[in-house]
């Protein structure tokens, strides 16, 4: 008769397969995610499809593991297959992403987000999936004993997960990257397997299951690009750094417009998923080349010396650099630790006025007590913003933190007329139902139906945006055609469809508002940077 704990040690191969086969499924799932978002983003779309693409391949796994278990006696020659098939997936992902990133965007945006997870990540997952029921069937000995085993098999498998969440998000992913760590995790995996299941009769598998995994661990090991030039809309540019991290991909570059004169010479520019997020002249002024950066500037240039300024959203530092130069006392909040930091070493920011805190806005916000004279939100994860930031409860808290006058400024990119313009309208709405009074800024000459940015600037008195001074712009603000105000007409005339929702915490409804507009610019950076890049030989990412 077999001891029980004989039959533990038995099965210990099989739970600490248990625990690693779901650390590997987050760490597919989030490595996955992180090669997806350069192309497709990661707003909150592009997680329900690499999630709904992780459940759907799990489920086929679990079903077709079941049959397996039931159909061949040897389960230890079967885990060992689906977990070689998974492995060589897994290490041969950041190969072949790019080609079906590129493939899948032929098929529409939207049939081309819900497509690419399925086919970068769902071979991987799918034979992950069919290793527990195998497991379970493996390590069973009597069939009252199936309940206890099944649910000791997934509850490793789901502690491992739980464990891979962290150590990948916040650990392994921002300090190494993602071709490295999906390497090492299938040289690991391999490991693993050699030493639970390895047999003399069937070592020409092990061999050639090794050998398949070199070429890739080889290929990134030995050989090294050269700093990437490619042109993209008439574009040079030289990528000169790259990390992933909480937001994402980051690439900083080198730009050189070669369509426009000088321009665009000697300029830098940081894309976060390769929508830009800071364009600014190389120059002991790093002057931005976006106005709206010089706009809201200039509207702040009333305010004395020393005004107290909160600013949500860093960016690479260009208004941080504008408010310094008026001496202002700025509170920056930034999510991404990284973004600082390359702040000062590509984008010459000082901080001599700047406590820079790293922090989510909204968090920082819900616990702040100091009040400013200015505050700005200026934030973009990519090419969406935040819902949970113009939401009716947002703004209240913002205006128990801004002084009696003081502005709040708030940068958005949409347009103001047609369904697009839905979003202008409940944002004006929205802010305007917490008692603060709203004037609409645009640039000049742009349509109402264009996508642009347009300027929110908010007080708690009624004040005409037109009668201030704007003889204290600094130099670099004062070259810049000042926007337009939207008279009150107008925006009477806008919103007199009555449509406009207002925003709440409790539906936040306006990334599915704006999924047109954020797919059409999504559509052009694809058109403009990605694909051109990926055809003149710079990978979607290299690191």
């Amino acid at each position: 008769m077999t001891s029980k704990s004989n039959i533990g040690i038995s099965n210990l191969k099989y739970w600490i397969i248990a625990l690693f086969e779901g650390a590997s499924v987050m760490g597919v799932e989030l490595l996955g995610s992180r090669m997806i978002g350069p192309f497709y983003g990661t707003s909150f779309f592009v997680w329900a499809s690499v999630i709904g693409a992780t459940l759907i391949s799990l489920t086929l796994g679990y079903f077709v593991g079941g049959i397996v278990s039931r159909k061949y006696a040897n389960q230890d020659k079967s885990i060992a297959y689906f977990m070689f098939a998974a492995i060589i997936s897994i290490v041969y992902m950041y190969m072949y992403a790019p080609f079906v990133l590129v493939f899948t965007y032929k098929l529409g945006m939207s049939t081309g987000l819900i497509v690419a997870p399925i086919f970068i990540i769902g071979i991987p997952l799918f034979c992950f999936g069919t290793i527990p029921p195998l497991i379970v069937k493996s390590s069973t000995d009597k069939y009252q004993n199936a309940g206890f085993n099944a649910g000791l098999i997934f509850g490793l498998s789901t502690i491992g997960g739980i464990i891979s969440a962290f150590v990948f998000g916040f650990i392994i992913i921002p300090a190494f990257g993602i071709i490295m760590p999906s390497i090492l995790l299938g040289l690991l995996l391999f490991i693993l397997i050699f030493a639970s299941f390895f047999k003399r009769e069937s070592y020409q598998v092990y061999v050639l299951v090794f050998i398949v995994l070199l070429y890739p661990a080889y290929k990134r090991l030995t050989i090294v690009p050269p700093a990437t030039k490619h042109t993209a809309i008439g574009r040079s540019m030289i990528t000169v750094h790259e990390s992933h991290g909480i937001l994402g991909q980051i690439k900083i570059s080198d730009v050189e417009d070669v369509s426009f004169g000088d321009n665009y010479q000697e300029s830098i520019s940081l894309r976060v998923n390769n929508i830009n997020q800071t364009l600014v002249r190389k120059d002991k002024y790093t002057t931005s080349y976006w106005s709206y950066v010089h706009q809201i500037s200039a509207t702040c240039s009333f305010k004395e010396a020393g005004s107290k300024v909160l600013l949500l959203g860093f960016g690479a530092g260009s208004l941080v650099t504008e408010f310094e130069r008026m001496d202002f006392e700025i509170d920056a909040i930034e999510l991404d630790e990284r973004i600082p930091q390359l702040a000062k070493e590509y984008f010459n920011f000082k901080g001599t006025n700047t406590r820079v805190v790293i922090d989510d806005a909204r968090h920082f916000i819900e616990v702040g007590t100091k009040r400013y004279d200015i505050i700005v939100m200026d934030i973009a994860k990519a090419e969406s913003q935040p819902s949970y930031l113009y939401s009716q409860e947002c703004f209240k808290k913002i205006s128990t933190i801004l002084n009696d006058d003081g502005l709040l400024i708030v940068n958005y990119q949409g347009t103001l007329e047609g369904v697009d313009g839905l979003t202008f309208r409940s944002i004006h709405k929205t802010i305007s139902s917490v008692n603060l009074h709203v004037q609409t800024l645009r640039p000049q000459g742009i349509a109402n139906d264009l996508f642009h940015d347009m300027i929110f600037v908010v007080s708690k008195t009624e004040f005409n945006y037109n009668d201030i001074d704007f003889g204290n712009r600094n130099h670099c603000c004062a070259k810049y055609t000042l926007f337009d105000c939207v008279d009150k007409d107008e925006i009477t005339r806008l919103t007199a469809a009555n449509d406009a929702i207002t925003f709440v915490d409790d539906k936040p409804i306006m990334e599915l508002m704006n999924f047109t507009s954020m797919q059409q610019w999504r559509k052009e950076m694809i058109e403009n940077f990605t694909n051109i890049n990926f055809e003149n030989g710079e990978g979607i990412f290299s690191k």
